[in-house]
C-alpha cells in the first residue's frame, strides 16, 4: 500500500471508517486501500482520474463537489452520456489530479470539493 503523508490532513482522515469492507481501517486508510486495489496511476505525486463534461454548457473553470471521476477517459465519457443520452452532445474529457483526501471512494469516486480546471 502507498503510504500517504501530508501536513494538515483533515480531522476525519484518522477517524475509524464506517465502511463494512474496511473494518479496522481509518477513513484515510480505506481511501488509500481503494486507490491501491484499483492501481490508480500517479502523476507528480497526485492520483490521476478523468471527468467528462459536455462541451456546450459543461464544466469550464471548475468541476463541482460530488462530481463523478473515472479511472480512464472512456469510462468518464460513458458516465457523462449515461443519463443525458443524445442530449449530451459533444463531450470533452478533463484529466483530474487529486490527493487522496480530496476524494470519496466507493463504487465510484467523487470529488469532496470543487476542483479548479487547469
Amino acid at each position: 500500500m502507498n503510504w500517504y503523508k501530508v501536513a494538515n490532513l483533515p480531522d476525519w482522515w484518522d477517524q475509524p471508517s464506517d465502511n463494512p469492507y474496511a473494518r479496522g481501517m481509518t477513513q484515510g486508510e480505506a481511501i488509500l486501500n481503494w486507490l491501491d486495489r484499483h492501481d490508480v496511476p500517479q502523476e507528480n505525486g497526485k492520483y490521476v482520474f478523468y471527468h467528462a463534461t459536455p462541451v456546450i454548457g459543461g464544466a469550464t473553470d471548475n468541476i463541482r463537489a460530488g462530481s463523478y471521476l473515472a479511472e480512464d477517459p472512456e469510462t468518464a465519457k460513458q458516465q457523462a452520456t449515461r443519463d443525458r443520452g443524445p442530449k449530451a452532445g459533444e463531450i470533452r474529457v478533463i484529466k483530474v489530479l487529486v490527493d487522496p483526501h480530496e476524494i470519496r471512494t466507493g463504487v465510484w469516486v467523487t470529488l469532496r470539493n470543487d476542483y479548479i480546471v487547469k
